[in-house]
């Protein structure tokens, strides 16, 4: 399995823009019990690889969108994403990973649109790509340039636009659900994300503020 490899021989370290989402989740201590503690580090990955199979029809290759920085080593974001190839079953595999190099400056995006476009390029064969990192900021110009054919977009971190659903460009993201319940206990994967999460999917993006 290419990303069991790649966990093991990289750093992964904490990321101060896209991964903000994952490492919430990991800092508060998931679920908040030691019997779900697997759960509370891998739910999150291990419900969004079901539904990237979901998207994808149960077969197909997927590229893994992730950046690293800081000094911090991030744990609970290997065993996250670890879940996620796992969850993606026998006939959907993961066949690159792509390591972002992200903007640190004030006031600036992670990375560029341009950069987001060269990356869709360079992968375009795939049948998906799943970012764990936010998107930039993309005019309707902009939206409209992305090269085509592309992979389908999975969002695992920051607010996806709603633009980006009706050109599709994502077709899932994920975000924490309004008044979530962190004292609950609950004893499946499902179940923790259904308390503390929300899917976004087309049908579902005309709720996104923008």
């Amino acid at each position: 399995m290419i990303l069991v490899k790649y966990l093991f021989i990289s750093r992964w370290r904490a990321v101060p823009f896209g991964l903000a989402l994952l490492m919430a989740v990991f800092a508060g201590g998931g679920c908040g019990s030691k019997d779900l503690a697997a759960d509370s580090t891998a739910a999150l990955g291990e419900v969004m690889g079901k539904q990237t199979a979901e998207l994808l029809g149960g077969h197909g290759t997927v590229v893994l969108l992730v950046s690293e920085a800081g000094n911090e080593k991030s744990e609970g974001l290997a065993k996250t994403i670890a879940a996620f190839e796992q969850a993606l079953g026998k006939s959907v595999n993961v066949s690159a990973v792509e390591n972002l190099q992200l903007r640190t400056l004030p006031g600036l995006p992670p990375f560029s649109p341009q950069k987001f476009s060269e990356v869709l390029q360079k992968y375009a064969t795939a049948d998906a790509l799943v970012s764990f990192v936010m998107l930039p900021v993309l005019t309707t110009e902009e939206v409209r340039q992305l090269p085509a054919p592309r992979p389908k977009v999975v969002l695992m971190a920051g607010v996806p636009s709603k633009t980006l659903f009706v050109q599709q460009v994502v077709y899932l993201a994920v975000l924490p659900k309004p008044g979530s319940d962190s004292d609950a206990k609950p004893r499946t994967a499902q179940a923790w994300f259904d308390s503390r999460y929300q899917l976004i999917t087309p049908e579902t993006a005309t709720a996104l503020a923008y």
